[in-house]
């Protein structure tokens, strides 16, 4: 099953199957999202969206090592 969402505002999803596949996405207003995980948690504060992103074992990369 796909989830389809579109955000009003900027918001910070964290969808995840609850058994350690996590994603971790900043969706700008009118951003349309589809995803067959399970679980699509939103947030409009990024401090608790990384939180909770980390919590389910997402690891974010390490900016001196990006392109």
């Amino acid at each position: 099953m796909i989830t389809e969402l579109t955000f009003a505002v900027y918001t910070y999803v964290v969808a995840h199957n609850n058994a350690g596949l996590v994603h971790y996405l900043e969706c700008k207003p009118g951003t349309t999202l589809g995803t067959g995980q399970p679980h699509v948690e939103q947030f409009t504060d990024e401090t608790l969206a990384i939180a909770r992103a980390t919590e389910l074992g997402y690891v974010f990369p390490d900016p001196e090592n990006l392109p």
